[in-house]
């Protein structure tokens, strides 16, 4: 824990440091920035996962999330409604108790799209139209 205190301090440093050469002493950090600090420090040592008992996702939308059901722990997808504060977890599922949470990850996207006719489909083609084409 001493570790995450020191990644901390260190963050308020060069952010009360960094806006126009002012000192750390004649700077006042925003709520903003210290909490993006402490963010972006939490997940570095919790690996993104957020615990729920912290806070909430601020957006519906659906996450990964840590349940517990009779202390067995999944790793699933559930839709949050913030207005609610509540997780939607379908079927058998709905009894799990959410502990955590991270948003999705961004989608893959390849370097470039293959838009030819993959081969098989060419063969397939003429397999089916017995060469007619």
């Amino acid at each position: 824990m001493q570790e995450v205190f020191e990644k901390i301090k260190q963050r308020i440093t060069i952010a009360a440091t960094e806006a126009c050469g002012y000192s750390a002493l004649t700077r006042v950090i925003s709520e903003s920035e210290l909490k993006d600090i402490l963010e972006s420090t939490y997940s570095e040592f919790n690996d993104g996962w957020i615990p729920c008992s912290e806070r909430l996702p601020e957006e519906s939308g659906t996450y990964i999330v840590n349940a517990i059901e009779n202390h067995i722990v999944h790793v699933t997808f559930a839709k949050f409604m913030p207005r609610m504060k509540k997780w939607n977890l379908t079927g058998s599922r709905s009894y799990w108790k959410v502990t955590a949470w991270t948003p999705l990850p961004e989608p893959y996207k390849p370097d470039s799209v293959d838009t030819e006719k993959p081969e098989w489909k060419d063969r397939m083609m003429q397999t089916f139209l017995g060469g007619r084409r």
